[in-house]
């Protein structure tokens, strides 16, 4: 939360009658750790409230500009997740990543555990199952509709004897199930996320980042790199020192909207457009306009699918 309230609280003000989003690095945050479900499962979590309110720069209190927080949903919970693992790697845990990118610990039967513990989970799989959908093929919506419909009221533990005789309750239930949780296993999950490790370096990390990012965009804003860097280092590095070398990394170009690109994916844009300039009318085209229009209608395309075809087979450029 202290990433958050540096990087991510925002408010609304007028200068000039001009409307700004201006940040003001101040934040009162107030943290709940649980540790279960509404079915009592165990399930560690942390409710971050974050009041509406915050002391601006000109020494005035104004309300919250949320639009950063939702920006950066991922990236806190990115952050959260990274935080978490290094601290167990400390403590001794083996951490697996699993390919959605879930923190596990290492050694223990996934299904086995879910079978026991996820009863949320399996309410609303059954009741998808009954309109013949499953995770993969429902949509958000109607996961978040049998998510409400299924859910319990609320119970809170009144007394610390409640919690003590909770955890006696989940230890015996696995216990009784053989599901044993040890610093010394090795077994891995079957859906294991594979990272190749960085150098040892958190230099070489944010180059690795960079490269995954201009994989499939040109710019991208800083903390999405701050999120992808927390993806590939799984907990290895104090996610205040990777910051710290984003900040001093020198091969980041800012754009004039804000995001940042790398030198070397403005090397490949411009050698793009060379190519694109070099290769116009230079080639013979695949087809005359009249085929490509009997073989678009034989097809059934559309109308924009039809003049894409028309463009790229009657065309006489490279690119």
């Amino acid at each position: 939360m202290e990433y958050v309230e540096k990087n991510c609280i925002y408010y609304q003000t007028k200068q000039n009658q001009k409307k700004l989003f201006l940040q003001s690095h101040t934040a009162q945050i107030a943290t709940f750790h649980h540790d279960d479900n509404r079915n009592k499962d165990p399930q560690l979590h942390s409710h971050c409230v974050i009041l509406n309110q915050t002391l601006c720069l000109d020494n005035k209190w104004r309300a919250v500009a949320n639009h950063e927080l939702y920006n950066q949903q991922k990236t806190i919970g990115a952050y959260y997740a990274h935080e978490l693992a290094r601290q167990l790697i400390q403590k001794g845990w083996n951490i697996e990543w699993t390919d959605d990118h879930i923190l596990e610990l290492a050694g223990v039967n996934k299904d086995q555990l879910d079978t026991l513990f996820s009863t949320r989970s399996n309410q609303i799989e059954a009741e998808l199952a009954q309109i013949g959908l499953n995770r993969a093929t429902a949509t958000a919506q109607q996961k978040q509709a049998l998510c409400l419909k299924t859910r319990k009221e609320k119970k809170h533990h009144h007394h610390p004897e409640d919690r003590e005789r909770q955890l006696e309750h989940w230890q015996q239930k696995a216990k009784d199930a053989d599901i044993q949780i040890s610093k010394d296993s090795r077994k891995h999950p079957g859906k294991k996320y594979y990272q190749v490790a960085p150098d040892g370096s958190p230099c070489s990390l944010i180059e690795s980042a960079c490269e995954s990012l201009t994989e499939r965009q040109t710019a991208f804003y800083k903390h999405e790199l701050l999120k992808e860097c927390l993806r590939q280092s799984q907990g290895q590095y104090d996610p205040l020192e990777i910051q710290s070398e984003i900040e001093e990394y020198s091969s980041l170009v800012p754009t004039h909207n804000g995001r940042l690109t790398t030198s070397r994916q403005l090397g490949r844009e411009r050698k793009i457009i060379e190519l694109a300039i070099t290769g116009r009318n230079s080639q013979s085209p695949l087809a005359i306009r009249k085929q490509v229009e009997e073989i678009a209608l034989q097809q059934n395309l559309n109308k924009s699918q039809s003049a894409a075809l028309v463009q790229i087979a009657t065309s006489t450029d490279t690119i």
